[in-house]
């Protein structure tokens, strides 16, 4: 199967021209026009999901013959990005987050904002009066033109659109009870992983997978008041990444949710407290929406990671004597510890592997150039290099031997397979010091653990499968809950 193009659908919309992306088709759905159908696509590059590609009805032929069907992996030759709006032509829009009317302090003027979004994007509409309030609703449909369009101003303006929408007097605006073809709502959902990123009291999308939910009680001023944490998860790390999302008051009381449930939150604010977390913001100047299990492909995406994955990486924390102690049998079991990397067994750290995609087994030499994998049973005249570490990882209570492959090796060697063979090839020297370089770093390791037989004689096997930079603060929790528990009741 062909690689997916990853990345490539972030930087298309960013505006860099990427040559022939290979995309994957999740699903279509077809949209019937006044002279040709128009087909509707949800593209995936592997990281990142859009759902709103249009097919030119020039290729509407390749659904009508079959040719593309779901699932189907193609390379894009040629595309166009629409990123204008034009002011003459009337858009088709779905009003969110209606503000209350705004007056200017010399009481001269007022104004109230609202968010339009079609299927396509969303965008900021302010006015500049009161006329047409009362003319708009929530979650109502309109068609909207005669309207000015004018660049961002990024100091109320918060949407990722480069433009907004001003209403003039001769803005004409009538509601459209043909809305089937309008989400009730517009995501763009921010990566979990990325919120360390963004600034205090910027407002993002995110989408994640409930974890934990801790309702408190407490008094405030002789009144009783109410908080919920919510931990989320989504898959934009390999172990999975993690934030808390705050609700407050009536709407922490009354939200209820179980683990598994897959939240899409709209407008959550970013704050800090011990690190980056979201809060819901609930007041009539703009709230944060929230849909639970929405029916969105990346929704369905990420319930599949969650069962499939998850709990291979929500596991307990381990001392490295815990983990020698351990009772392994012959399913895998999944822990995780903070420890640093002791040594680094130079020899055979490169290995020819099978070229075939998700195979990685290494190849036997045959004779006159050939390869011979013993899990595919079949020969080849081609190979790929992978890496395998053996490593001895340890912490304040010992040490232990474990195995990291392929993608693991490279992130903890911070080098490709490839470079560090060209580099072994050229200067020796280079290539013991690169493997050097990764001694003595700490991680957070997950490890799967497996009792594996060896001249008869059963004995543990820990292979890395993935790992993390240290997060202090939770290294600190640690230990105080080991500490804590030595203490006497």
């Amino acid at each position: 199967m062909c690689k997916l193009s990853s990345g490539a659908l972030d930087q298309i919309m960013n505006g860099r021209n990427i040559k022939e992306p290979i995309l994957q088709l999740l699903s279509y759905r077809k949209l019937p026009g006044a002279t040709f159908d128009w087909y509707r696509l949800v593209v995936s590059d592997g990281l990142r999901i859009n759902q709103y590609a249009m097919l030119s009805t020039e290729l509407n032929r390749l659904f009508e013959n079959g040719t593309l069907t779901n699932y189907a992996v193609f390379k894009v030759s040629d595309y166009k990005v629409s990123s204008t709006i034009d002011e003459k032509q009337a858009i088709k829009a779905r009003v969110t987050n209606k503000s209350s009317i705004k007056e200017w302090k010399n009481k001269k003027g007022k104004l109230f904002s609202m968010h339009l979004h079609d299927n396509s994007d969303e965008i900021k509409c302010v006015a500049f009066n009161d006329k047409l309030y009362n003319n708009v609703e929530n979650n109502k449909v309109y068609h909207i033109s005669n309207y000015e369009l004018k660049d961002s101003d990024r100091r109320y303006n918060k949407l990722k659109n480069q433009y907004e929408i001003i209403i003039t007097d001769d803005t004409r605006i009538k509601e459209s009870h043909d809305d089937a073809d309008i989400p009730s709502i517009h995501f763009d959902f921010c990566p979990i992983s990325q919120v360390e990123n963004k600034q205090i009291y910027d407002t993002i999308d995110v989408l994640g997978v409930v974890v934990k939910s801790n309702l408190k009680t407490f008094t405030k001023q002789s009144n009783e008041n109410f908080k919920r944490d919510i931990d989320i998860v989504d898959n934009s790390q390999p172990s999975g990444a993690r934030i808390c999302v705050t609700l407050w008051g009536q709407q922490a009381q009354e939200f209820d949710c179980n683990n598994g449930t897959i939240l899409a939150i709209k407008g959550a604010r970013v704050d800090e407290f011990n690190g980056k977390r979201l809060t819901i913001i609930n007041s009539p100047e703009r709230s944060t929406i929230i849909r639970k299990d929405p029916d969105l492909p990346e929704a369905r995406v990420l319930l599949e990671w969650y069962r499939s994955y998850w709990s291979k990486f929500n596991c307990t924390f381990r001392t490295i004597r815990e983990l020698t102690e351990a009772t392994l049998g012959i399913t895998s079991n999944f822990f995780k510890v903070m420890a640093i990397i002791d040594s680094i067994h130079i020899e055979n750290c490169i290995y020819k592997a099978c070229p075939k995609d998700n195979c990685k087994k290494k190849l036997t030499e045959l004779a006159f150039e050939k390869y011979r994998c013993d899990s595919c049973k079949r020969d080849y005249l081609n190979f790929k290099y992978c890496l395998l570490l053996n490593m001895i990882i340890s912490d304040i209570t010992g040490n232990h031997r474990v195995t990291a492959f392929d993608e693991v090796a490279e992130k903890i060697l911070e080098i490709s397979a490839q470079e560090l063979v060209r580099l072994k090839e050229n200067d020796n020297n280079a290539y013991i010091r690169k493997i050097d370089e990764a001694v003595l770093k700490r991680y957070t390791f997950y490890l799967k653990g497996i009792a594996e037989v060896f001249h008869g004689q059963r004995r543990p096997k820990y292979t890395c499968i993935s790992i993390e930079p240290l997060n202090h603060h939770i290294y600190l929790m640690y230990f105080l809950q080991k500490i804590n528990e030595l203490l006497p009741n």
